[in-house]
């Protein structure tokens, strides 16, 4: 049976190997390493008979001890211990690491579940073709025992079960185990007839008392009985009355059996004996298939509702929810691999402002910080059972086996506050005041925000601090005593202000993400993340992040988002952000650049514009459409109030004219006269009567 290792479920114990020898010779104890340590070793060891190897394999590296077991399982037909040593191998030492300390010892008890079943199909085949099976045989795997059936069948002069044998060995698993449980009768009930119809010396009737022989020893292999001559000489109803004796109860070989022997038609008796009883192992045989796979669904929804009970388990609900939709196959994957794959998370601040800043850390501290890939961070977390506390949590850095979140506080002042408000990742002593330093117990904050109580200090929570520091927090003054504490006596203190409890609940909360988010270290992601207003102004992410030199943009729903470093972040959008990119290129147009505003609405709550780095705006309205002014004409126009002056709103972009560039408005236009470098403002329509007032 596979078990989830989460909160709330229970987890296999595993006793030390019996009889397992004293370490040879000075194998270093890895546990302060972060690896497996000798006596983790042995029980792997003990469990697969390979004791004897241990002063050889014990010194090995882990992954290279992995490697050892897992060919030796691969050799002994364990395909579960076989595979997932294969997995932890590809991962790495700290994968090989977990392997020896769980992952093993639940793949070896899912083969053991599988052995049973295999067994018993051994056992029949050997039954059926008269193979004396001794029990180093039947330890083969699957494989290699169907190639032992094959050598039996080549000097027994089964030429059938020969053909069979060889055609499943070449095959797939599934292929063999269908040999073992089915094609090994169908085989050998042809070599009998084959036989019989060979000899032409035996008459009509000692033919079919041979066949109905055979066909009674084949029929005994279904009930796991001995197919001994006694047996196959009983009368056929008689015979069926042994079935009935030996079927265990509540299947439909039992039933049909049952059904049969009651009638007083030979016809039904024989009918039984030669295809009737088949037909009712197959039954039986589907409806186990059925029970099995109703029983590991039960047991994925199991972990998934406690995986969704745990609120830090999204990833795991997620792999139930994908095991689930599918078939028996994807189950099996999930109980067997898929749960102890998807243990692992990121914390996300929940705070406002702090949104894409996750929880990192590594051997020198632990700080709050965008997710940025290949800095020297880790913010992925394996949330691991509370150490002190099933029902609370551990969180162990990923890739860094046995280390755990802990506060470094120490012990507690006299008055209950602990003497350190920091935090780290350290190594795991196994000690029961570790242990307590790395329990955290969960506490909804929102509907999408949990906080994380500590379990050694009462009351404190994993605290985000002002700057991109993380530590232990609290709501309410904090003390701190002021001289050294004196037998009997609580030392004089001095209490700081109360924090303020909205900052507290801010500073506590915490979001659930994705391992290994993605790169959230752009300043275009960081304002998108953390202003709400933006973010639904322009809508979810649809490229991916793009560079011009120093200007960065990146495209969203609605909008498109700009950034350089002396500009900072700015959206523009809809009308005004197409003509942008169509008329005048983006952000390579030299009179605009990259905006230095977002899309704004004028003073008169009609229009919309963006002012841009070189001095360019775009400005739009319903009647008038985007149009783009800059240089002397714009700053012309600013002076005289922009679209509050006679001139209204653009009508126009900036074009060429004889005497130099024109801009027209809604109320008129404005020159500049190349000659002389002043500007013209005219009220009316270009090409008409208007009023102009004097170059200035």
């Amino acid at each position: 049976m596979v078990v989830l290792l989460t909160a709330g479920l229970v987890t296999p114990s595993v006793a030390a190997a019996e009889g397992a020898p004293a370490v040879l010779g000075p194998v270093a104890n890895a546990r302060a390493l972060g690896g497996a340590d000798s006596a983790e070793k042995l029980k792997v060891l003990g469990e697969m008979g390979m004791l004897g190897d241990a002063s050889r394999l014990l010194p090995l590296s882990d992954c290279s001890f992995v490697t050892e077991v897992g060919q030796r399982a691969l050799a002994v037909g364990k395909k579960a211990v076989s595979e997932t040593a294969r997995l932890a191998w590809a991962d790495g030492e700290s994968a090989c690491t977990r392997w020896i300390q769980e992952l093993f010892f639940h793949a070896l008890r899912s083969d053991q579940e599988n052995e049973w079943g295999t067994l018993t199909l051994k056992q029949h085949a050997a039954e059926v073709v008269g193979l004396n099976a001794t029990p180093q045989m039947l330890a083969l795997g699957v494989k290699n025992f169907v190639f032992e059936v094959y050598n039996w069948a080549v000097s027994s002069g089964q030429s059938r079960v020969k053909a069979a044998a060889l055609t499943a060995y070449r095959g797939a698993s599934a292929d063999q185990l269908t040999f073992l449980d089915v094609g090994v009768v169908e085989a050998h009930n042809q070599d009998v007839q084959d036989k019989i119809d060979q000899d032409d010396q035996k008459d009509q009737e000692q033919k079919a008392l041979e066949k109905s022989r055979a066909a009674k020893r084949n029929a005994l292999t279904v009930v796991r009985a001995q197919p001994t001559d006694e047996l196959a000489n009983l009368p056929d109803q008689q015979f069926i009355s042994e079935i009935v004796r030996r079927a265990e109860r509540d299947t439909s070989v039992y039933a049909t059996a049952l059904t049969a022997v009651l009638s007083e038609d030979p016809a039904v008796w024989k009918e039984f004996i030669n295809a009737g009883i088949y037909r009712a192992r197959d039954a039986d045989l589907r409806r186990d298939a059925q029970q099995r796979a109703e029983a590991d669904r039960r047991r994925v929804l199991e972990i998934r509702t406690k995986a969704a009970q745990s609120l830090v388990h999204p990833a795991l609900v997620a792999a139930a929810d994908s095991a689930l939709a599918g078939g028996p196959a994807e189950v099996g994957n999930f109980l067997l691999y898929g749960q102890f794959q998807s243990l692992s998370q990121s914390f996300e601040s929940g705070k406002q402002g702090k949104r894409g800043r996750y929880l990192n850390g590594n051997g020198s501290g632990v700080w709050l910080g965008p997710n940025k890939p290949g800095s020297a961070g880790n913010v992925t977390w394996t949330i691991r059972p509370g150490l002190a506390n099933p029902d609370c949590h551990s969180f162990e850095m990923s890739g860094s086996l046995n280390f755990f979140l802990v506060p470094d506080g120490g012990s507690l002042s006299p008055n209950g506050n602990p003497l350190s408000s920091s935090v780290s990742v350290s190594p795991s002593d196994d000690s029961d005041a570790f242990r307590r330093k790395a329990t955290w117990c969960v506490e909804k904050r929102s509907a999408d925000t949990l906080a994380f109580k500590s379990a050694a200090y009462p009351n404190y929570y994993l605290r985000q601090q002002q700057d991109s520091s993380v530590g232990l927090g609290r709501s309410g003054p904090r003390c701190e005593a002021t001289e050294p504490s004196r037998p009997g006596q609580i030392p004089p203190e001095i209490c700081l202000p109360m924090w303020n409890p909205d900052n507290f609940a801010a500073e506590t909360a915490w979001r659930i993400a994705v391992p290994n988010p993605p790169d959230t270290s752009s300043e275009i992601t960081q304002r998108w993340l953390n202003d709400d207003a933006l973010r639904a102004r322009a809508g979810e992410p649809v490229h991916a992040e793009q560079a011009d030199g120093s200007v960065r943009w990146r495209d969203y729903q609605h909008a498109r988002l700009y950034w350089r470093q002396d500009t900072g972040v700015h959206e523009v959008r809809e009308n005004i952000l197409d003509a942008y990119l169509k008329r005048f290129g983006g952000h390579q147009f030299a009179n605009f650049g990259p905006p230095v505003t977002d899309q704004s609405v004028t003073p008169d709550g009609i229009g919309r514009y963006n002012h841009f780095v070189n001095g360019g705006s775009i400005y739009w309205t319903q009647t008038t459409g985007a149009y783009g002014v800059w240089g002397a004409i714009r700053t012309k126009w600013a002076e005289m109030g922009w679209e509050r002056s006679f001139l209204g709103y653009p009508t126009s972009d900036e074009y060429a004219i004889p005497e130099g560039r024109r801009s027209t408005f809604q109320g008129g236009w404005i020159d500049w006269i190349a000659a002389t470098g002043k500007i013209m403002v005219c009220a009316g329509s270009p090409g008409q009567s208007a009023s102009c007032r004097p170059p200035a």
